[in-house]
């Protein structure tokens, strides 16, 4: 690999070559420095990413007809590719829909998902969710469902959520109805709601 790493002109180091990768935009992070928190902006990876999963993709062919590899789409390589195309031997994981409740990083979520399912011939849904809120009491139940819904409905192969916090008291409703539309993305959020209720012997109030 790293023959064809060094043949083919490819770089993960960050230094710019005549002729490098374009940048599919620039994505924002934040850290900590001097002691304070502070937001940094740097240029998105994917291009890069994508020519290595290729590449060793291509290799595995040889070696493996038929299998795949899989590779992310995560961090500083998220959004969507400029140039590359994403090899049918490749799986692509889409790191995002990490915070739902926020309706304008759900919309941005939405459009590097729908540009992903339509680079990648493979692709499934590998978000950090149910991390969000560290226990605080939150309620995204239609979010979930208009999510999975939409994902299902372009191309989405498979879900892999990190991970179950076991938030129960505050967040088990969107545990339950998660769990119920990955089985049955077409499901209706009100009637599992209901159903949750109902079974529990709980009363819920749903606020719209």
């Amino acid at each position: 690999m790293q023959a064809g790493i060094v043949d083919d002109g490819v770089y993960v180091s960050g230094r710019r070559q005549p002729g490098g990768w374009p940048s599919p935009g620039i994505d924002t992070g934040q850290g900590r420095q001097a002691g304070k928190r502070v937001t940094f902006t740097y240029p998105a990876l994917t291009d890069r990413y994508v020519h290595f999963y290729n590449l060793a993709a291509e290799r595995l062919e040889k070696v493996c007809p038929g299998k795949m590899i899989g590779g992310y789409a995560y961090g500083g390589w998220r959004t969507p590719p400029v140039r590359e195309k994403v090899r049918d031997n490749v799986v692509i994981g889409y790191v995002g829909f990490n915070r739902l409740p926020v309706a304008s990083m759900y919309e941005r979520d939405r459009a590097e998902w729908d540009a992903w399912a339509k680079a990648a011939p493979h692709i499934f849904l590998r978000p950090n969710l149910l991390h969000y809120g560290h226990g605080y009491p939150l309620f995204y139940p239609e979010r979930l469902g208009q999510t999975i819904r939409h994902c299902a409905e372009t191309g989405m192969i498979g879900v892999d959520f990190d991970s179950l916090m076991r938030h129960w008291a505050n967040q088990g409703v969107n545990y339950y109805v998660l769990a119920k539309l990955l089985w049955n993305p077409s499901a209706g959020v009100d009637k599992l709601q209901e159903r949750l209720a109902h079974g529990s012997g709980v009363r819920m109030f749903v606020h719209a």
